[in-house]
């Protein structure tokens, strides 16, 4: 299977006036942005906030109500360069698959389903899983795995499918810091390459402190920018409504405190 040509004078990815259906909900509407190689984007808002149904829309996986989704000019199921990692709740961890089988996984998109995986594809997934030091567990059961160990392989599977755009959804839940420190590790060197990342988070301070750019999301697209453009009270509190609080904070600062959203979201729209 051969990835389409891309544009290069094209977006990576754009997306105009989306709307998207989930039955008779209206999960997103008039969503328009556009992102370059290498962007680094936090996408947050709160539970029902349609940030999952908005990584799936881009994966290729749902049908849109209107507007449009392009990655470099064409639409995303035409692509293999999109790598989807979704929330750890609604994986199926009991399916025995191996570590390797996950990362291979990636080649077999480039490759084709029908087509047996050659030296050079089994030689790259190892070498994959060597740069998110996964190699030691290469046979390993991935529902014996922690959670930063799983996303760590999903990262690799991104690595073996040569992606482009990376979309990773929730992908901090449950995870320690130190943890949370080894994935931005990766997630910085993926962009470093060029690739652009795309996170759903909860957590603001983490979206303000690690991405370039955030984009708060409540069903519409509230704002999109630099922390400093967005991170103030009269984006933040349409966004998260009656789920949110100011203070002042340190040296002036505004905090804005999400008190429902401190796990994954649970259902399929948000």
């Amino acid at each position: 299977m051969k990835g389409v040509p891309h544009n290069p004078a094209s977006p990576v990815l754009e997306v105009t006036d989306l709307c998207v259906h989930l039955g008779e909900t209206t999960a997103l509407e008039t969503i328009t942005f556009s992102l370059s190689r290498g962007d680094s984007v936090a996408v947050v808002g709160p539970n029902g906030a349609g940030k999952s149904t908005l990584f799936r829309a881009i994966a290729g996986l749902l049908e849109l109500a209107s507007g449009t989704i392009k990655v470099y000019g064409i639409p995303p199921d035409s692509h293999t360069c999109i790598a989807y990692v979704p929330q750890a709740s609604i994986v199926d961890w009991s399916f025995p698959v191996s570590v390797y089988d996950v990362v291979m996984m990636g080649r077999t998109r480039r490759i084709g389903m029908l087509r047996r995986a050659s030296r050079v594809d089994k030689r790259l997934v190892y070498q994959c899983l060597e740069m998110v030091n996964m190699e030691d567990l290469i046979h390993r059961q991935i529902g014996e795995l922690s959670g930063g160990q799983r996303q760590r392989v999903f990262i690799a599977r991104a690595l073996a499918q040569d992606a482009e755009i990376v979309l990773m959804d929730e992908p901090l839940t449950g995870l320690d810091v130190g943890s949370q420190n080894g994935i931005f590790g990766l997630l910085r060197g993926l962009t470093e390459r060029g690739v652009t990342i795309l996170v759903s988070t909860h957590d603001l301070e983490v979206a303000a402190q690690r991405f370039a750019r955030i984009m708060l999301l409540n069903r519409t697209l509230v704002a999109f920018g630099s922390p400093a453009q967005v991170m103030k009270p009269e984006l933040l509190l349409p966004t998260f409504g009656g789920h949110a609080s100011v203070q002042a904070g340190a040296q002036g600062k505004v905090v804005v405190y999400d008190t429902c959203c401190d796990g994954g979201e649970p259902d399929p729209q948000n």
